[in-house]
Order: structure tokens, then sequence, then C-alpha cells
């Protein structure tokens, strides 16, 4: 079966034809694929293959030798400049023009790949590098244009004509002219995120002008913006994934880990969020210094954040280990078990205990974090004493292979490795347990080699 094509923007353009130069209208489609056709009624009469060698250009850069129509000015006339000849379009309106432009910029080249963007350090309003700019836009606009057209060809544009044209600093200048406005700031953020992640080459220009700085004040601005802290946060994860300690060490500031939190408590229900920000904090308690990793995730909140991801309606499988794996990460260093106890942690744990009472994985996971916790947190002990949150555990004691498949053996040896170590601190209230809870525990004991007396 043929693919379906996907029409992205379609409309009647009044065209000048090739040999015989009048102006015809005609009915233009453009396809995803970067394919513009026209059409004189049903029959298609050319086709034209767009890439960034096509240049567009407004009518005052064009040949003093076109004849345009009366009706054509800079705000309605445009050419598009193909390798071996041109094509010159007169729309009926200027916003049609704009809406044309918009829609071509992805495929094509506005003016040069990145002249358009010179333009933007300009404060006298000149518009005379061939990109166009309808009478109805603002700078915000344009600019806002530009950089969505940007983060479009930046995995398809070369290293050296990316970093040669200091395009890093461009985006941060934009950014920074208009850091109230969402419509530059999303685009921006992403064409900074995939200028890091390109070439280590253009990481480092992001170091020199402060691109991290830039995209997390956007985070902190825009914080309902998805697409805004989506890029953050991937910015954020290249520098952490680079062995350099130039661009390593610049992530070492708290206010990175709370814009993660951040992002996680609003957009905490969209799934992307969810997934890069604990990638992020994974690396973070796994790649920084204890140091600088335990006071920041402390003061920014992280534990609070986790639990509250894990005590969602229900969350994702993938992203309970996720969250897991950075509690256990973090738990090896004294202050963590009591501060992760004190946010609500153990009930959390034992809420996802229930929740996938059926993922071998994560009842495993889970038990060995309750067991951490009762090993180094007197409240955690306490806890389970005084509300009696013990009853949680006791069916994982006494499990049938039903249910948890071959690691039962596993999971019985987790639970009673957590009460005998409840036991060694208050043996009082074994008096509590039931006849077949201590046969159980005799029973797994027995069969694992463990010694309970």
């Amino acid at each position: 079966m043929a693919e379906e094509v996907v029409v992205l923007h379609s409309g009647f353009i009044t065209k000048r034809g090739q040999l015989v130069k009048s102006w015809k209208r005609r009915y233009f489609s453009l396809n995803k694929s970067g394919l513009l056709e026209y059409f004189d009624g049903r029959r298609c009469k050319g086709r034209l293959s767009l890439s960034l060698t096509s240049v567009i250009k407004k009518k005052t850069s064009c040949p003093s030798s076109v004849l345009w129509p009366s009706a054509a000015t800079d705000e309605t006339a445009i050419s598009i400049d193909l390798t071996t000849k041109q094509m010159y379009l007169v729309f009926d309106t200027a916003e049609d023009c704009r809406q044309w432009v918009a829609a071509l910029s992805p495929f094509v080249t506005l003016g040069s790949t990145f002249q358009a963007i010179n333009h933007l350090e300009q404060t006298n309003g000149s518009n005379d590098h061939g990109f166009l700019r309808s009478a109805n836009s603002t700078e915000e606009e344009e600019v806002s244009m530009f950089l969505t057209s940007l983060s479009v060809k930046i995995p398809r544009t070369s290293i050296e004509e990316l970093a040669g044209t200091l395009a890093v600093q461009r985006v941060v200048d934009c950014m920074n002219k208009f850091p109230e406005v969402a419509k530059v700031q999303c685009p921006g953020c992403k064409c900074l995120y995939r200028l890091a992640a390109k070439s280590r080459r253009l990481l480092k220009h992001c170091v020199q002008h402060n691109a991290l700085g830039v995209a997390t004040n956007a985070m902190k601005d825009h914080y309902t913006e998805e697409e805004v802290q989506l890029s953050g946060i991937h910015l954020i994860q290249c520098y952490l994934e680079k062995d350099d300690p130039q661009i390593h060490n610049q992530v070492l500031d708290e206010i990175y880990v709370r814009r993660i939190c951040q992002a996680l408590k609003v957009l905490g229900r969209r799934i992307g969020i969810v997934e890069a920000a604990l990638a992020s904090l994974w690396l973070m308690a796994t790649t920084c210094p204890f140091e600088w990793s335990c006071p920041s995730f402390i003061n920014a909140g992280v534990f609070p954040t986790l639990i509250d991801v894990l005590s969602n309606d229900c969350p994702l499988h993938d992203v309970v280990e996720s969250a897991f794996c950075i509690v256990t990460a973090m738990m090896p260093y004294d202050s963590m078990p009591e501060v992760f106890v004190h946010c609500g942690g153990l009930h959390a744990l034992l809420s996802v205990l229930q929740l996938y009472s059926r993922q071998p994985t994560t009842v495993l996971q889970c038990l060995r974090l309750v067991f951490h916790l009762v090993c180094k947190s007197g409240k955690a002990r306490a806890e389970l004493l005084e509300q009696h949150l013990i009853e949680h555990l006791l069916p994982f004691l006494l499990s049938s292979g039903h249910a948890l498949q071959h690691h039962v053996s596993d999971v019985q040896s987790a639970t009673l490795a957590v009460l005998s170590t409840i036991a060694e601190q208050d043996p009082s209230w074994l008096s509590e347990l039931s006849g077949d809870v201590v046969t159980a525990c005799i029973e797994v004991a027995q069969t694992s080699g463990d010694d309970i007396s």
C-alpha cells in the first residue's frame, strides 16, 4: 500500500511562468517530505524538491529585471532560488505570504542559512538580509519563526557551518532579548539542546556562552511550557553525560536540581518530562560528588518530588524503577534514609509494593529499600511498628509461587531480612505475630540458611 501523503500547507498562489514570463494563478501543495507541487485544475504542472540549497528572498532582493504584477509588494512577493532556476510567487495577502514562508522554512534557507539571525542583533528595524517579514509581523514573531526553522535545520546541517557562524551565541542573544516571550523561548531552548547534543565542539560553545543558564532561566519563567522544560532538562543531561570536568562542573549548582524538580511538580503527568527528569537526577546522583549532591538534593526537595511521582494514581512501571534507582543511589549516605522517611517515603514504598505486588523485580527493589530504611532510620522502624505497617509486608512472607513465579524465595528472604532487623531493635513485637507467620519465618530461614535464633 502506498504511503499516505501528508500535506503541510496548500492554497492558491500567482506564479510566473518559466518559459513564457506571464503570471498565472496555480494551486500549490507542500507535503511533509519537502515536495512542493503546483496544479492547473487537477493536472500537476510541476514538482520541486526543496532543500537547504533552496533560498527564499523577498521582492527587493530579486533581480531588477523581474517584471512583477502591480499588486506585488515586499509583504506579498518572494522568490525561491533553486539550483538551476528561480520561482517567483505573489500571494493574495501579506498573511498568506507569512504562513507560506513559515511552512516552507524547515525545508529551505531564509536568505542564507544564518544571515537571518544577524538581523536579530540590529535594533533599527532594517531588514535587508533577504529574510521575509510581513508588515503585520513583529520582531518577536520574526525571531520565533527563525528559531523554529533553525531547530528543524540543526540535525541536518554540518557541524562546521553551525560552529563557524557561532550559532549558539546568536540563539542566546535571541533568548536574552525576549526572555518573557514563550514563542521565542520554546524554540530557543530546543535549538540549544540540539546544538549541545550535536558535538563536543558545539557543547563547549554552549558552556562559553552560558547556554545552560539561559535555558534554566527560561525553565523558571515558563514553567508550564512542556517544550521549554523538556529541552532544558535534555540540555542539563548533555552536560552530565560528558566526562570533561570543565563541562561536567557547570552543572554543579543547586539551581539545576531545583529546575528539574519544578518541572516534575508542574508537569509530572507528562511521561516525556518524567522520564527525562528522572534520568537527569539519576546522573546527578551517580556521577556528581556526594558533598554536592547530598545537600543539593535535600535543599531542592528531590525526595518529596520523587514521592509525589510514586504517589500518582498509577505510576508507570519504568517510572517507578527509575525513581527507585535514584533513591537507592542516595541511600548509602548517612542523612538520606532519615530525610526520605521524614518526607513520607516509607508510606510511598509500601503503596508501590501493593500496586505492583505481582511484579517480582519491583517487589524486590521495594523490599530492599525498606530493609535499608529500617537498618539506618529509627523513624522507619517506629512507623512500621506504631502504625501497624508491618502488616503490608507479611503477605510477601507467605506468598505463593503463582503470583511471583520463580522469585518467591528471594522475596521471602528480603521480607524476612526486614522483620529480623526490626526484631533486633524491638523484640517485644514478636509476641503479636500469628503462628502462621512464625512458622513461615522459620521455614524461610531454614531454606535460605539464615540464623534467626
